[in-house]
């Protein structure tokens, strides 16, 4: 079932809005219910009339949607977890309230987290007819292509959650198994240690390719798991072999009492043993320390790339700056802008007050707020909200967008709304809250 929503905004307040279903009963208890209540993980809703329409209002203030928050970024293992885990609680109170999971909407467009994405927030809409395990299916193929692979618990839950999400019928109970056995579902237990991560050892692969190659090296790897007894059993032979032969050396030249040949066997059997695990830890070391050297030399190859780059990029402003400098030297009564505008990239410049941050639009997406832990670029007054605004560069234009501000965003004294995406112009006057920019391009 398809859902459309609009956005809108008070003095202070962010709303979603989405139309009641056509059959849907008004008077209906899960209607009362929802509107009534304020349920735990649930976005608080009001409920309008507009020309005899039903109109949900869902507060986001503060709030921004998993599909705004993860569009470029990746996904650690502490989110797979906190989504699982929000599911099954918003089932538990939707059940607490008689309300049932029908209601339930699992698109990433209507999950909302706060600022530091930590409290998830879902969207109950009754009349909304919608299958929670095909849902839920959707919603681990949306979150498996931006697994951060150089994180092993978070691919472990990642494939864990996928595989069993993909069982019929769904179950949610085994899905929440996945996190208490921790990747024995699908037999990684020693993945990092004795793996490459598909991100270091072919940076430029799609992602597609990717996965397909840490599929395969989930097979190896169980590959492995099955084979790792075999060492401890091909040690066995030769062992036995020698403590068979000193017992019958010490029968045939000394005479002793059968307690005291019992325990020459033991001791015997049990130095065999001890013999077989040295054997077995000493190989598992040396190939574990093979493979910490070749993480070491992919690391120290990456960090010679990145400062070498760096430097070059230094290198290239500080000259960039000395000639625009020396440009400045020459010309009378001409207002040069300093700060990025040398490297090439558009910027923000602060106007009040002067002594705020350049923002400079020098990567895809970059996020405004004042929580240090989110953001990229933190801006130094408390009306700003902690994930206040984004700006995206594509084809060498920049778009803002507010994310659900409590005191708002403005492109020239206009109020941005929702999900309203505003390009912004050479010249253009850009408010957060109470401090104001103006776009250089």
């Amino acid at each position: 079932m398809e859902v459309a929503a609009e956005y809108k905004r008070d003095l202070n307040h962010n709303y979603m809005i989405i139309k009641s279903p056509q059959d849907a009963d008004l008077d209906s208890f899960k209607i009362r219910m929802l509107v009534g209540n304020v349920m735990k993980g649930f976005l608080k809703c009001r409920l309008h009339m507009l020309d005899n329409q039903a109109l949900f209002y869902y507060e986001i203030t503060s709030r921004q949607s998993l599909a705004v928050l993860y569009q470029n970024a990746m996904v650690d293992a502490g989110l797979l977890e906190r989504l699982v885990t929000a599911v099954s609680e918003a089932l538990e109170v939707l059940d607490s309230y008689l309300l049932g999971g029908q209601g339930l909407i699992l698109l990433p467009e209507y999950i909302y987290l706060d600022a530091g994405r930590r409290e998830v927030s879902f969207c109950y809409l009754p009349g909304y007819e919608g299958n929670l395990g095909e849902e839920f299916r959707a919603l681990t193929e949306y979150l498996l292509p931006k697994i951060d692979h150089t994180c092993q618990e978070a691919v472990v839950l990642g494939y864990g959650i996928y595989r069993k999400a993909m069982e019929e019928p769904f179950d949610l109970t085994s899905v929440l198994a996945v996190f208490h056995r921790r990747g024995q579902e699908i037999g990684l237990s020693d993945f990092v240690s004795s793996r490459k991560k598909p991100s270091e050892e072919f940076p430029d692969m799609e992602s597609e390719k990717k996965d397909a190659l840490l599929q395969g090296f989930l097979e190896e790897d169980e590959e492995e798991e099955e084979e790792k007894p075999s060492r401890v059993v091909r040690a066995m032979p030769p062992a036995a072999a020698a403590v068979l032969l000193g017992f019958l050396i010490l029968l045939k030249w000394v005479t002793l009492p059968v307690w005291a040949y019992l325990v020459l066997v033991g001791l015997l059997l049990a130095g065999a043993a001890a013999g077989g695990i040295w054997l077995y830890r000493s190989r598992k070391a040396e190939e574990d320390r093979e493979i910490e050297q070749e993480f070491r030399n992919v690391e120290q190859k990456a960090e010679l790339h990145m400062h070498g780059k760096a430097c070059a990029e230094s290198m290239r402003f500080e000259a960039i700056s000395e000639d625009e400098g020396n440009d400045a030297d020459q010309q009378d009564g001409v207002t040069v802008c300093l700060g990025y505008a040398g490297v090439g990239n558009p910027y923000l410049s602060g106007i009040q007050p002067a002594t705020l941050p350049t923002v400079a639009a020098d990567r895809e997406l970059i996020l405004i707020g004042t929580l240090s832990q989110a953001v990229d670029v933190v801006l130094p007054s408390k009306a700003v909200s902690r994930m206040h605004a984004k700006i995206e560069k594509r084809d060498g234009e920049c778009y803002l967008t507010d994310l659900n501000s409590k005191n708002g965003t403005f492109v020239n004294e206009q109020l941005l709304i929702g999900e309203e995406e505003r390009r912004l112009q050479d010249g253009d006057k850009v408010r957060f809250a109470d401090l104001t920019y103006q776009y250089c391009k």
